[in-house]
């Protein structure tokens, strides 16, 4: 998983500025909601003027050349539709710029800056995107304010008077409670009344809680076959990470912690086992006939399940 946090995007645009300069922009127009981001940036570093799609769409005429924005290109079917929205005249003084694409060549945008391989996720929209349903939490990760090692009984007057830090647009794959399941109608409310939306629900059992710091939750978070892991602390990451191997997210550092792609997909990430696959496959369809077969009926017999190998 790629990581992508603002202080990476300004980096990117302020050392790609050259590339971007000759377009001569007199207005960026950004795509809502991600999109407004790097446009803003780019207004600040090319002192031009900023307005949203919504905003250009009403009196398009105007503006001079455009330089329309978004933060990311997958399959280019959001850009496009914008296109057909903007008027065929106006065209001519238009071009799309995007910060990172999946594809490392393409026509269907002016210029990106950034080819991203992989699945990625972006600090500004992490907690409203499709990695959300397959995350687990920590619920220290929700929390505005919770003790570090802090008993149960602290740690549910947190949850009971205490504002949600981050409230995920999606729906959350597991949440993990460090509290017994005598709290579940507290942690329930307190969720239901914040509009948190969860699949599951786990409480921490009586003989884990004294149990080292991280090994209950990288176990859950192991057999969950979920692809994130969302802590509170950079403590808290560090030890999940450290036990599971497995990439986590620390919303205190907003940080994400994960090693190489390969070692990923052995630990038992779908969407690294997807990538790895996708990549051989493509490489051995230019590799003469038997070897293509080969590798076919190898992939069959990989224990390729959600937890394997430990």
């Amino acid at each position: 998983m790629i990581y992508r946090s603002y202080e990476d995007a300004d980096t990117l645009l302020r050392q790609q500025l050259h590339r971007i300069r000759p377009m001569k922009p007199d207005t960026i127009v950004g795509i809502p909601r991600s999109g407004m981001i790097p446009a803003y940036m780019l207004g600040a570093l090319l002192h031009a003027p900023v307005i949203d799609l919504q905003t250009f769409l009403e009196n398009p005429e105007e503006g001079g050349r455009i330089l329309l924005v978004d933060d990311c290109i997958g399959t280019g079917g959001s850009l496009r539709q914008v296109l057909e929205a903007i008027p065929a005249n106006v065209h001519s003084r238009l071009r799309t710029c995007c910060l990172y694409s999946n594809q490392p060549e393409r026509t269907d945008v002016d210029l990106f800056l950034e080819y991203l391989p992989r699945v990625a996720v972006y600090e500004w929209n992490i907690m409203h995107c499709f990695i959300v349903r397959e995350a687990v939490f920590s619920l220290r990760a929700l929390l505005t304010s919770m003790p570090k090692a802090a008993a149960a009984e602290k740690i549910e007057a947190c949850c009971r008077y205490s504002r949600p830090k981050i409230i995920p647009a999606e729906p959350i794959h597991t949440l993990l409670c460090p509290l017994p399941e005598a709290s579940r109608s507290s942690v329930e409310a307190w969720l239901a009344y914040y509009g948190i939306q969860v699949r599951q629900l786990v409480f921490q059992p009586e003989q884990k809680q004294s149990s080292k710091a991280g090994s209950w939750e990288a176990q859950v978070y192991r057999k969950s076959g979920a692809e994130l892991f969302v802590a509170g602390s950079v403590e808290e990451a560090e030890a999940v990470f450290a036990r599971s191997g497995r990439p986590v997210f620390s919303t205190e550092a907003n940080r994400l912690f994960s090693r190489g792609i390969l070692y990923t997909a052995l630990r038992g990430s779908r969407t690294a086992r997807h990538y790895v696959y996708s990549r051989v496959r493509n490489k051995a369809e230019a590799l003469p006939g038997p070897v293509p077969a080969s590798l076919k009926w190898l992939s069959r017999r990989v224990p390729w399940r959600a937890g394997a190998p430990r």
